[in-house]
């Protein structure tokens, strides 16, 4: 049977996996975790261990898919416009 304002579409729900993987910033920007910290430590230098830390921001190609699984797409932030006087 067809969908119709009777049967409203169904909403999307949030991949449970990206919801724990992505952090949406309040810009609109995804973050990510990086990868390369579960074993093997001891090979790796402590810069590279103090740089694997910190959160990054997905690659721009990537951004589409991680909206998908998000489960909301994201809009462009906000710009504010410059404001001009009556003069």
């Amino acid at each position: 049977m067809p969908r119709n304002s009777t049967k409203p579409k169904l909403k999307l729900k949030t991949h449970r996996g990206a919801k724990k993987r992505f952090k949406i910033t309040a810009n609109g920007k995804i973050k990510r975790m990086h990868s390369g910290k579960r074993h093997l430590m001891g090979t790796k230098a402590p810069g590279r261990m103090r740089k694997l830390k910190k959160l990054t921001l997905v690659n721009p190609a990537d951004v589409a898919a991680a909206t998908i699984y998000a489960g909301r797409p994201i809009s462009a932030p906000a710009v504010a416009k410059p404001q001009h006087d009556g003069s």
